[in-house]
């Protein structure tokens, strides 16, 4: 699986900045609930909302100007852990591949928690098209048949092979079988590995990563030392990326950049 051009065009979706304080859900509309986590993931106590973001609930138009908004009001704390918890459903396809942009461009990273809940339909496209994803368990995440136009076929398609996802998540995705969740099992997991291709071309280009070094230090076979001018080199880039991408946000509607000035594809049109 070939990494993502950087250098491609971002077409799908634009920052709504002078609108963001207005957004918001009326009854009867659903929409999906932003929020930071206020109990411990460990201990499950109440301990104030200083928690990773949370995304929860059914995913509807307008959730990726709600993130945002969120985002904007505290991006120092934001920042401090750079990790959206995934809670998501729902359809909306469109909605979803406008999210996962947003993620991607700031370096978040995603996961799956026990103590939020599963991440299910169209939410599975932003955990497989995040830089860094990971599970508490692999059945916490589900594929179910997308229930969206059949014209939105190509698009995700063409969305998940930017982003190098296997094709037998798409072929579940949007395959004619009936509407139960499909439940990945630890070799699904495994095989959507916990980085993007993108990220990984990221890092290997921008910080001279080296994967060996670090499997050595994770396996204790190396000192964690030694990743520590690499793991400076990652938060020193990802961190200016993200604020760079948050600074324009706050100036002006605009598409993320990447590091380089240039816009770049994390889905299409």
């Amino acid at each position: 699986m070939s990494p993502r051009n950087d250098t491609l065009v971002t077409s799908s979706w634009r920052l709504i900045v002078g609108v963001l304080g207005l957004v918001c859900c009326a009854a009867p509309l659903r929409c999906a609930e932003v929020f930071y986590l206020d109990h411990d993931e460990f201990t499950h106590q109440y301990v104030g909302p200083v928690g990773p973001l949370v995304v929860s609930g059914a995913l509807a138009a307008g959730d990726v100007d709600r993130v945002l908004a969120k985002i904007l009001e505290r991006p120092e704390q934001f920042l401090a852990r750079d990790l959206v918890m995934l809670a998501a459903s729902g359809d909306a396809v469109g909605e979803a591949i406008k999210l996962a942009s947003l993620l991607q461009a700031l370096h978040a990273s995603v996961r799956v928690g026990t103590l939020t809940g599963p991440c299910t339909g169209a939410c599975f496209l932003i955990y497989a098209a995040a830089d860094e994803r990971a599970t508490d368990d692999p059945h916490l995440l589900g594929i179910t048949r997308l229930a969206a136009p059949e014209s939105a076929a190509p698009r995700v398609r063409e969305f998940l092979r930017v982003n190098a996802v296997p094709a037998q998540f798409s072929d579940k995705l949007l395959g004619q079988g009936g509407d139960e969740v499909y439940w990945l099992s630890g070799q699904d997991a495994a095989a959507l590995q916990g980085r993007s291709a993108a990220f990984i071309h990221y890092l290997a280009s921008r910080c001279r990563w080296d994967f060996d070094l670090e499997r050595a230090a994770l396996s204790g076979q190396r000192p964690l030392d030694a990743l520590q001018p690499m793991w400076e080199c990652r938060r020193r880039e990802t961190l200016a990326d993200a604020r760079r991408v948050l600074a324009d946000a706050r100036r002006a509607p605009a598409k993320p950049r990447t590091s380089s000035g240039r816009r770049r594809v994390i889905g299409i049109s």
